[in-house]
């Protein structure tokens, strides 16, 4: 930054406006912006400008949370990668404030503006949302309904629990279970059954059957939610 804007303090400003953002990558552009000498990006941006704080003014602020950037993990659902508790959480988040943002628009109808391309580029997916929420109730825990086999499997575990197995016998359960998967299961007892996050067959199959659901156009509502919460 040159020693002009330095003399403005324009660093002290650009910091105070990345404070008000509401997600990591929103302040870094906050903090990268700097004066144009173009007088029509000026003028472009100026009418941005006056169109987010009228809209703001008849509609009030819509909330954009705390946003987080799912652009790696997403390209590596698309590639067929199996995701984390954490980063289905993230991208059901992501959801929630899309989803959020979009409805917020929708009850500005009437007024157009020059951010409504911005608007246009969202795609909510309610469905996906709430799918991912309700499997995933925390980063720790998979809920039994989050696919077939993993309420198949605790099926069996609760009737293992509740008939225990004869002396030198084996139960059926541990037969069936692929060995890394058995090995993988934490000695808990029977919170077992209800806290099961580590245990890579379930979150392959979430994945998998979930996460096909999410197309391409979901990766771009990531980054234009980021450029209109600047």
């Amino acid at each position: 930054m040159n020693h002009h804007l330095q003399v403005l303090e324009l660093p002290k400003i650009l910091e105070r406006l990345a404070a008000e953002t509401a997600g990591e990558d929103a302040a870094a552009a906050a903090r990268s912006l700097r004066p144009t000498p173009y007088i029509d990006e000026v003028n472009r941006l100026l009418d941005e400008t006056d169109a987010a704080c009228r809209l703001m003014a008849g509609f009030g602020a819509p909330s954009f949370g705390t946003l987080k950037n799912t652009d790696d993990a997403l390209k590596r659902a698309e590639s067929g990668a199996c995701l984390s508790p954490h980063e289905l959480l993230s991208v059901a988040a992501l959801l929630r404030t899309v989803r959020a943002v979009a409805d917020w628009r929708r009850h500005c109808e009437g007024v157009e503006t020059v951010l409504d391309d911005r608007f246009s580029a969202l795609s909510p997916n309610k469905y996906l949302e709430e799918k991912l929420t309700a499997a995933l109730p925390d980063e720790e825990t998979v809920a039994d309904d989050a696919s077939d086999t993993l309420f198949d499997i605790r099926r069996k575990m609760r009737a293992a629990a509740a008939s225990p197995a004869p002396a030198g016998s084996y139960s059926s359960l541990a037969v069936r279970l692929p060995k890394s998967s058995s090995s993988a299961v934490p000695r808990r007892g029977r919170r077992t059954a209800s806290r099961y996050s580590g245990h890579s067959m379930v979150l392959n199959c979430f994945a998998a059957r979930i996460l096909r659901c999410f197309s391409t156009r979901a990766a771009h509502s990531a980054s234009h939610t980021c450029m209109v919460a600047r």
